[in-house]
């Protein structure tokens, strides 16, 4: 399975380089549009000439983008684009999808070219969204330009007319205790789906004060 680059280790990358200070690393980023093998191989075939008279670090070149193209070639259905890391010389690859696509760019370097990594970061901030009135709640976890459903709650709660034979203290006490039920089984699984994806942020959306209840069943955590 293909890394998404929001599990990118930075901190990891910022720590390696090439320690005979040499141009062996290769840096990729390209979006899966119609063109972009052209743009990989003019690249390529630049950082070709410039190498010309340096065999190892041709070399190098070249094993390097064999692993790069078969990375690509592998690369999942509906798979926006790529960011690649590889030096033969050094036995480093690392390679991770996209989502979207991010502008094409083409690094031949001592370590690692990793300042559009952070950029790309700040747009991948994944957070909840719950979408409910008083007795129905979609659930889903966006990121990026995805949206996964996580699930659909429902109760069956009251409506506001009183039933017939009931006094309107006990059909408001009644129907209180409905949505208090629904909004707990709700704030449990926003708890449990979203502390397993390592959410930080949540939206809360919906019409009604369904919104503000739900926010007073929630952890503090959240």
């Amino acid at each position: 399975m293909i890394t998404d680059i929001k599990d990118i280790d930075v901190k990891l990358l910022s720590r390696v380089y090439d320690r005979g200070s040499r141009d062996s690393f290769v840096s990729l980023y390209i979006s899966f549009n119609r063109n972009y093998m052209d743009f990989i191989r003019k690249r390529v075939n630049a950082c070709k000439l410039v190498l010309k008279n340096d065999k190892v670090l041709l070399e190098n070149l070249e094993k390097s983008m064999e692993e790069v193209y078969r990375f690509l070639k592998d690369r999942e259905i509906g798979q926006k684009g790529a960011v690649v890391f590889a030096s033969s010389l050094n036995g480093f690859f690392k390679g991770y999808r996209v989502y979207p696509g991010v502008e094409n760019l083409f690094v031949v370097d001592t370590s690692p070219y990793i300042r559009p990594v952070v950029e790309l970061l700040d747009d991948y901030e994944t957070f909840g969204l719950v979408v409910l009135d008083n007795h129905r709640a979609r659930i889903y976890v966006v990121s990026a330009d995805r949206v996964e459903r996580g699930k659909n709650i429902s109760e069956d709660v009251l409506n506001k007319h009183r039933k017939g034979g009931w006094s309107q203290a006990r059909f408001q006490r009644i129907r209180k205790g409905e949505i208090k039920h629904f909004l707990k089984e709700v704030s449990q699984y926003v708890s449990k789906i979203f502390s397993e994806d390592n959410i930080e942020k949540i939206v809360v959306a919906g019409p009604g004060g369904a919104k503000k209840w739900l926010m007073d069943y929630l952890p503090e955590d959240i």
